[in-house]
């Protein structure tokens, strides 16, 4: 309980923001343009049927840029264009799926965590591969934030919600145990800390999101974070409460500390 504390402490001393950053889409075009310098002299021995032939080819070359200028630009209208939840089973299908690439990303960064360990690996050669394997992570997850922060006021039954804390939780801590494994096989390294911080925020604004989508999750998933924290704060090899101290999960404290304890109904 005193280490739980120690924690709590933390959050209200040590809140560090780390920006996100957004790569907007542009699309360019370029036009090329041919001229002929004209003298001002007719020429009435003009081919008409030769320069009529001349036009209609120009004419075409002209139909099919600007033809594969549409497409272009209808692709990557389609790309921007990102729907939010339909219903309540579709946000369970999408959480089940991110889910399950998280664990497989889980699984790539322990057995090269067990390569390091076993000095067949070097730590740098390590946390290298294991920034690649975090980026993966980040962009999986930033799809199903965007789906969610387009989605207001889903119709949740009881049992859906169920559903949503229970892998939401698990979510939740399969992305900690990745970083309490990092941190204590590659030590929080500037890259890595670099690579983590806009981790936990983007897990945060999913929760964020979630909770938009329907207010009475938010003290179930209050009563999540307490259930992790506690866990961190009382691992007995102490690398929970390492990484807990270390400032990484500042956001996921942050996040909790503004949660309602009561559900508001919409």
């Amino acid at each position: 309980m005193k280490l739980f504390l120690v924690a709590a402490a933390a959050l209200v001393t040590s809140c560090i923001g780390a920006p996100t950053t957004e790569k907007s889409l542009a699309l360019r075009e370029s036009h090329l343009v041919d001229a002929k310098a004209q003298d001002g002299t007719l020429d009435v021995k003009v081919d008409v049927q030769d320069l009529a032939s001349e036009r209609k080819g120009h004419k075409a070359t002209t139909n099919v840029k600007r033809s594969n200028l549409a497409r272009s630009s209808t692709r990557v209208s389609a790309k921007t264009k990102v729907a939010g939840f339909k219903n309540g089973d579709d946000l369970i299908d999408s959480l089940s799926t991110l889910l399950g690439l998280i664990t497989a990303h889980s699984d790539t960064i322990n057995a090269t965590l067990l390569r390091v360990q076993a000095g067949k690996e070097t730590r740098n050669k390590g946390t290298s591969d294991s920034l690649k394997v975090l980026g993966q992570v980040r962009t999986e997850m930033s799809s199903v934030l965007t789906r969610a922060s387009r989605t207001r006021n889903l119709s949740l039954t009881s049992d859906q919600r169920d559903e949503v804390i229970a892998l939401v939780d698990s979510l939740v801590q399969e992305l900690i145990d990745i970083v309490n494994d990092l941190v204590e096989t590659l030590g929080l390294r500037a890259n890595l800390r670099a690579s983590l911080n806009p981790l936990m925020n983007a897990l945060t604004s999913l929760l964020e999101g979630l909770t938009s989508i329907d207010s009475r999750l938010s003290p179930e998933l209050r009563e999540g974070l307490v259930s992790i924290f506690r866990a961190q704060s009382n691992n007995t090899d102490s690398r929970g409460l390492d990484t807990l101290l270390s400032g990484v999960l500042n956001p996921l404290l942050r996040l909790f500390s503004g949660l309602n304890s009561h559900s508001n109904p919409n």
